[in-house]
């Protein structure tokens, strides 16, 4: 490798460099690369798959090669901020594209590490690579090009288009298909988290805060419970997958004989209990306002001796209309409780939001060490038209498919190994719950949904045979919500208000000098060049004093998550722009829209926040 390519890396990409340190030793090279020249005199590759031997660009001149491709996207180039090129071989195409659009950022993959090493022993980085933003990747496992990918969505800012090299696409199709499936993977779930951030971000804030004198009052199940209620017991997780009314004899066995608690999430309460099987707890977390309606039967017809356990961000309206004993568990989008809670406990267990409240309440169980953890019900599909188990209906949501779902329609492999239906959203819960299967490494998680979809990390087995094998004995402790280690609540919520108070009070001052330092940018660049650099700096010293202010930490950040993680890419990107004119029409732009959504969203969080101090005497 080039020396000063060594020199480069060392400097700006030390993961890279320590990846290309492997191929030094010609051992670890891929002996299917060649590196060779063409007739024009350019180094090129030469690739022997077998079967022939391919070349990576045109044998005999490259460069006009490189304006072929640079043509047949020209139109496309022109109109996307971010450039991602699969393949970087020579980099011919790469550094003809970038001498046309230097400002336009790039991400480089090269599926080949070892055609990256042989493009740093002949050509410098610096000199190929012309534009002012850029990054260089490779990877030599799935694991990796999964992070690279991850690196890539986490900061493109602005529209994206792929290029890959023609013959990348020939020689490795593989690699290329599963480039493309990992990445078409990121970005619709990158889409989805903002649009489930832009759904919910001011619900979660809202509720937390309307929830705070519930929370501060019932047990947390995490800290309150005595540890030995769950510990190496049996768990159901009952939910409303359509295989659900399959198991009803069975677990009302169960339910009679002790022999496992039945935890029900979501819908499932009401085929449960319209089947006479009461479960041990029912679980919510969804902060959407008709969240209630989930426990509507239960509401109507009085009960009210079923313990609920409740995500802190939840529809508030849930905890105001049940009146059976509450415990709850704290949701990461709550920044409230864990603020009121953090001198008087030691350590407020936080559970991740999810995608479905059975995967929030899988975190828990985990952390109870409940053994085994049962899951029915979780059918992760459809089963013939069914979307919900026979029983659930809601107005907007019927318990069949509807012709609008069945256009949706994704196949995925069932527990039997046949191709059934399911959608986006039901995919993504399953990818969800494997991935924290996968992290704990449990082999005691028990999928017994027949018909439902396969779930990695979980064991098939029907629910009698479950039966047989592990819930031989009574274990359950119908009094289970009374072994409470709860101690009273001892904080000084004047104190902790106070403190808010006055922060708020800075909070707002920060948002009028943020404001008149982004007015006096506009202003002064077209004056003065140092008074611009001396006001780029004044802008960073605020906006760090607005992230550090515990005001806008628990009551604003939240409700403008998505265009905080959008103000942190344009900082990114004004990192690299030089030019004082450019840098301050970027700034005022972005900034002064982030600010102004920061003020409008203080004035519609007060309210809520002086009637929180009226509630609690303060």
């Amino acid at each position: 490798m080039l020396i000063e390519n060594i020199k480069f890396l060392n400097n700006t990409n030390r993961d890279l460099r320590e990846l290309m340190k492997k191929y030094e030793n010609e051992e670890n090279r891929d002996s299917s690369v060649e590196l060779i020249t063409s007739k024009n005199g350019l180094p090129t590759i030469r690739y022997n798959d077998g079967l022939s031997k391919l070349f990576l660009h045109s044998k005999y001149d490259p460069l006009k090669e490189s304006d072929r491709i640079y043509k047949k996207y020209e139109s496309s180039i022109s109109n996307c901020e971010n450039i991602l090129f699969f393949g970087v071989g020579m980099g011919y195409h790469i550094q003809f594209i970038m001498e046309k659009y230097p400002n336009h950022r790039y991400f480089l993959f090269e599926p080949n590490p070892t055609i990256l090493y042989q493009f740093l022993s002949v050509h410098s980085v610096k000199e190929t690579f012309s534009a002012k933003k850029y990054q260089l990747y490779t990877a030599d496992n799935e694991v990796d090009q999964r992070r690279v990918i991850k690196d890539i969505s986490e900061q493109i800012c602005g529209s994206i288009f792929l290029i890959s090299h023609p013959s990348y696409e020939r020689i490795f199709k593989k690699e290329y298909h599963s480039f493309l499936t990992d990445f078409n993977e990121f970005l619709k779930a990158e889409i989805t988290n903002v649009k489930v951030k832009v759904s919910f971000q001011k619900q979660w804030l809202f509720n937390s805060v309307k929830n705070i004198k519930h929370t501060l009052n019932c047990p947390n199940v995490l800290l309150d419970i005595d540890k030995k209620v769950f510990k190496g017991k049996p768990v159901i997780i009952a939910s409303a997958g359509p295989s659900l009314i399959d198991e009803l004899d069975t677990l009302r066995k169960i339910k009679k004989e002790g022999l496992a608690y039945i935890f029900a999430v979501g819908s499932a309460n009401k085929v449960l209990i319209k089947n006479n099987i009461e479960p041990d707890a029912v679980c919510t977390y969804d902060p959407q306002a008709h969240n209630y309606k989930v426990f509507e039967e239960m509401i109507e017809s009085g009960i009210s001796h079923i313990p609920m356990i409740y995500g802190t961000t939840v529809g508030y309206e849930t905890l105001e209309k049940y009146k059976g004993p509450k415990f709850h568990v704290v949701i990461s989008q709550d920044k409230l409780t864990p603020y009121l809670l953090k001198d008087h406990r030691e350590n407020v267990e936080v559970l991740d939001d999810a995608p479905s409240i059975a995967i929030v309440m899988l975190q828990m169980l985990n952390k109870l060490d409940a053994s085994p953890i049962i899951l029915a019900g979780q059918n992760f599909a459809y089963r013939d038209q069914d979307f919900y188990a026979e029983g659930i209906e809601y107005v907007n949501r019927t318990q069949k498919l509807t012709q609008n779902d069945q256009k949706k329609v994704i196949t995925v492999e069932s527990v039997f190994g046949q191709d059934i239906y399911t959608s986006e959203g039901f995919f993504r819960m399953k990818e969800t719950m494997e991935k924290y299967l996968n992290i704990w490494s449990r082999e005691d998680v028990i999928n017994t949904t027949a018909g439902g979809a396969t779930i990695k990390g979980t064991t098939f087995m029907p629910l009698k045979d479950v039966v047989t094998k592990y819930l031989t004995e009574k274990v359950v402790n119908n009094h289970w919500h009374t072994l409470t280690n709860q101690k009273q609540t001892d904080i000084n919520l004047i104190i902790k208000f106070k403190n808010l108070e006055r922060h708020h009070s800075f909070h707002k001052k920060t948002i009028r000098d943020l404001k008149k330092t982004i007015k006096d940018i506009d202003f002064n660049v077209r004056s003065s060049w140092a008074r611009s650099e001396q006001k780029f700096i004044k802008l960073d010293s605020l906006v760090s004093k607005l992230e550090s202010n515990d005001f806008y930490k628990i009551f604003i950040k939240p409700i403008v998550q998505v265009e905080h993680e959008q103000i942190v890419k344009v900082s990114r990107e004004l990192k690299f722009v030089k030019d004082v004119n450019e840098k301050a029409t970027k700034i005022v732009e972005s900034f002064g829209k982030f600010v102004n959504t920061v003020d409008v969203n203080t004035s519609y969080i007060e309210p809520v926040f002086f009637e929180l101090k009226t509630d609690f005497g303060v």
